[in-house]
C-alpha cells in the first residue's frame, strides 16, 4: 500500500462497527494475548484502530492517507470500556493492579489479566 500523504498530530474517528462486531474484535485480541496472560488497554485500542483502518471502518478516514496518531472519539473509548465489563462479568479478564517493574504503563493505561480457565 502506498500513501499519498501523511497527517501529523492527533485525528479522532468514530468506528462503524456494531457493538457485536466490536465485541468480537476485542475477544479475538484477548485470545491472541492468552500466552502473555495480560494486555494493556492502550494496546487493545491500537489494535482496534489499526484493524478498523485496514477494514475501512474508521468513519471519515481515507485509506490512502497515513495518520501518524489516529485516535478514537471519547464515546468510542467508552464503548470499548463498556464491552470490557462484559468480559469481566463473564470471568474472562480482570484488572491487574500489580505494579510490574518490567512494564512501564503509559498515563491512562490499565493492565488486564486474562483468565485462561474461567472455571477458576
Amino acid at each position: 500500500m502506498s500513501f499519498e500523504y501523511t497527517i501529523y498530530g492527533d485525528v479522532s474517528f468514530n468506528l462503524s462497527y456494531t457493538d457485536q462486531e466490536l465485541e468480537d474484535k476485542i475477544l479475538s485480541f484477548i485470545q491472541s494475548q492468552e500466552s502473555k496472560e495480560s494486555f494493556s488497554y492502550l494496546s487493545l485500542c491500537r489494535f482496534i484502530i489499526e484493524a478498523a483502518h485496514q477494514e475501512e471502518r474508521l468513519k471519515g478516514a481515507k485509506r490512502e492517507v497515513y495518520y501518524q496518531s489516529p485516535q478514537l472519539q471519547p464515546t468510542e473509548y467508552t464503548r470499548i470500556s463498556r464491552l470490557l465489563w462484559k468480559f469481566i462479568l463473564a470471568g474472562k479478564i480482570f484488572v491487574d493492579f500489580y505494579n510490574n517493574e518490567y512494564v512501564a504503563p503509559a498515563t491512562g493505561d490499565t493492565i488486564w489479566g486474562i483468565i485462561a480457565d474461567p472455571s477458576l
